[in-house]
C-alpha cells in the first residue's frame, strides 16, 4: 500500500518534501541512490510553473499589482537569473509590495513571504522559499486572478 510520510528534513536543503514508502520497502528504488530527485523534480516544477504563469502575468502588467502578483513576479525573474534575487530598484516594494500576508493559500504554516530590499543577490528557491511555498502561492495567484474575472470579492 503506497501512502504519504509526514514531511521530513533533507539533508541537501532546510525545505521539507515529501517521500514515498510502502509497508515492505520504506525506501522506493529511486530514492536509494539519490537523495537530489525529490529536490531537483520539486525544483523543476515550481521553476517551470513560476517562469510560465510570471510571463504571462507580465504580459499583462501584473494587473493590478496585488502583493502576490508581485511576489510571484520577484519569484519568477529570480528563478530566471539563476535562482538569485536581484532587486534593481528597491523603491519600488515601498509603492509594489510583494508579499503573500493576504493570499488565499498559505500552506500549513501560513508562512508569510515578503521580498524586501535585503533580498537582493540571495538565493529563491531552497532558501528563501520552498518549491511547496511556490505551489501555494501559484495557486493563491489562481484563485486571486479567477475571483477578478468574475467580479468576485478579492480578498478571503
Amino acid at each position: 500500500m503506497l501512502r504519504l510520510s509526514s514531511p521530513a528534513r533533507s539533508t541537501l536543503s532546510a525545505c521539507p518534501f515529501l517521500s514515498l514508502r510502502n509497508s515492505s520497502n520504506p525506501t522506493p528504488r529511486f530514492f536509494k541512490n539519490s537523495r537530489t530527485i525529490p529536490r531537483a523534480f520539486s525544483s523543476i516544477v515550481s521553476s517551470s510553473a513560476s517562469l510560465a504563469v510570471g510571463d504571462a502575468l507580465a504580459a499583462h502588467g501584473y494587473f493590478d499589482r496585488a502583493p502576490e502578483l508581485e511576489l510571484l513576479g520577484h519569484l519568477r525573474n529570480g528563478v530566471a537569473h539563476g535562482n538569485v534575487f536581484r532587486i534593481d530598484n528597491p523603491k519600488s516594494l515601498t509603492k509594489y509590495p510583494a508579499h503573500n500576508r493576504l493570499a488565499w493559500v498559505r500552506g500549513d504554516l501560513k508562512t508569510e513571504f515578503e521580498v524586501v530590499a535585503g533580498l537582493d543577490g540571495q538565493p529563491v528557491l531552497f532558501s528563501f522559499m520552498c518549491p511547496g511555498d511556490a505551489l501555494d502561492l501559484l495557486m493563491s495567484v489562481g484563485l486571486y486572478l479567477i475571483r477578478m474575472g468574475n467580479g468576485d470579492p478579492l480578498r478571503p
